[in-house]
């Protein structure tokens, strides 16, 4: 499959952030290394296992610091794992059984009832393909005339560059935001 110029250039400027970052940390390592040469030849390594912190003696140990650091972020990341994997759970459905999330299901109906208008994408994991299915069963009541039924069959047109797609949605949210 041959790759169009805007996936090229997209993968060019993604490629060209991401080398930017890389750069920026190893700049950030170079200057922390660079201006804690002093500290590291006065007090050596030990800073790095002792506890004792006491500036009048001149001892400084940063073990109870590094240790409440590395404790309070694993208790972080226990605490906010499996709220992510819920969400994630929630938002798509499980990708084995192709299951809809009935959370999305309920959003997209409650979005109805209060007269909001959906754009089913992608982004909402296999209820998009639900949610299309009822908005194409009663797509004039859903749109009132704002997008035409051939914007939305974009979405699908794998024949499409990506910035083709992206300016397909982009301009089914400019009309259904004028609607």
């Amino acid at each position: 499959m041959k790759r169009s110029s805007d996936d090229r250039n997209f993968r060019l400027g993604t490629g060209a952030f991401a080398a930017l970052v890389l750069l920026i940390v190893a700049g950030i390592a170079f200057e922390l290394t660079r201006q804690s040469t002093l500290s590291i030849t006065k007090f050596g390594l030990k800073f790095w296992t002792t506890k004792v912190w006491d500036p009048v003696s001149g001892d400084f140990g940063a073990l109870p610091f590094i240790w409440g650091t590395l404790y309070s972020s694993v208790l972080a990341l226990l605490v906010a794992t499996p709220i992510a994997l819920g969400i994630a759970i929630f938002i798509s459905g499980t990708s084995r059984s192709n299951v809809v999330s009935s959370g999305v299901m309920d959003e997209y109906r409650i979005s109805r009832l209060l007269k909001k208008t959906p754009i089913p994408i992608g982004a909402t994991g296999f209820a998009a393909q639900a949610i299309w299915k009822e908005v194409k069963n009663d797509f004039d009541a859903v749109y009132g005339g704002a997008v035409p039924m051939s914007l939305f069959e974009k979405l699908n047109d794998r024949s499409l560059k990506n910035s083709e797609i992206l300016s397909a949605v982009f301009e089914i949210i400019d009309r259904v935001g004028k609607h």
